[in-house]
């Protein structure tokens, strides 16, 4: 945790860290890995629960997953904001510093991120602007599907898994959304839940979500995520080669397969 706490990536922080700050939110970096990595999942992150985590986790080291893997991220974000100079002006909360990591451990873990660091610094940006001015000037978004429950939950602290859950959803979907070429890192697998509820997105037109092939509209839990070019031919499962499909026209697609 403290080396964790001493990283470069504190030096882009716009906030203060005195009273050793950093080493709480390093901590809450640990305890978040760690749920990515045993579980796939976050925990509650409060100061209830970081005691406890410590309490039974005495063996973790700096040869850990969770140690070396959260450092991992750290020096990726610290790559991709390294042009910015030493503060990020969007950086000057808790909560966004977590919703950051949030977005980069998850993205790290699932996806070939080599190369996407400018990608990640202009989505993370452009969210945080649209996000704040909702919240402040009620100002809609107009790059970002960002709801009022994200904002809710982005103003109730940092430790609710409930409210992680939300913020994750978001800032995942929205960049799965925007950003073109991801390639995941295990390309065997169907389209996770967050790529689906990105792929439902992406296919709407004039906020109604419609078939591809058939233009008619498809509620969500009538739709499929296809890939356009079939897996089975050398497609993909990256969202590129992704489409919106009913039921219908999928099926006989896959007929004709």
């Amino acid at each position: 945790m403290r080396q964790l706490g001493s990283h470069d990536f504190f030096k882009l922080v716009n906030m203060s860290l005195k009273r050793y700050h950093s080493y709480l939110i390093a901590a809450r970096f640990l305890l978040l890995q760690y749920g990515l990595e045993r579980f796939n999942a976050f925990s509650d992150i409060g100061p209830d629960r970081l005691y406890s985590f410590f309490d039974e986790h005495k063996d973790l080291d700096f040869n850990s997953r969770e140690f070396l893997n959260a450092k991992g991220n750290l020096d990726y974000i610290q790559q991709a904001f390294r042009v910015e100079g030493e503060q990020i002006p969007q950086l000057s909360s808790e909560v966004w510093i977590i919703n950051l990591y949030l977005l980069s451990a998850i993205l790290r873990k699932s996806y070939a991120m080599r190369g996407k660091e400018a990608t990640l610094v202009d989505f993370y940006k452009k969210f945080y602007g649209e996000a704040e001015n909702l919240k402040r000037e009620k100002i809609k978004p107009v790059l970002n599907n960002i709801s009022n429950e994200f904002i809710i939950a982005n103003s109730s602290g940092t430790g609710s898994k409930e409210n992680l859950e939300i913020r994750k959803k978001e800032l995942l979907t929205n960049f799965l959304a925007q950003t073109q070429g991801l390639e995941i890192l295990d390309p065997n697998r169907l389209f996770t839940e967050y790529e689906k509820i990105a792929i439902y997105e992406k296919g709407k037109v004039a906020g109604v979500a419609r078939c591809t092939v058939c233009q008619r509209s498809v509620m969500w839990n009538e739709f499929e995520a296809d890939h356009i070019r079939p897996w089975s031919q050398g497609g993909k499962t990256i969202f590129d080669n992704a489409q919106l499909l009913c039921r219908d026209c999928n099926r006989a697609k896959g007929a004709k397969s």
